[in-house]
């Protein structure tokens, strides 16, 4: 069988001076869980191996 999961991801920008300050936060709870084709490959009496947790990232572009 297959455990279902929902993560929670965050996207922001801000027009900042002359460009854009953007943060994006990918599994902003930072939940464990493993994408359904490991899950699915996996027999069951194995370890499952879970999905990276949060990560954020800033950045700052300016167009010209």
């Amino acid at each position: 069988s297959v455990d279902d999961y929902a993560t929670l991801d965050l996207i922001s920008t801000l027009s900042l001076g002359e460009g854009t300050l953007s943060l994006s936060v990918e599994n902003l709870l930072n939940e464990e869980y493993s994408a359904f084709p490991t899950q699915s490959l996996t027999a069951p009496d194995e370890d499952i191996a879970l999905e990276r947790g949060r990560r954020v990232s800033l950045t700052y572009s300016i167009s010209w």
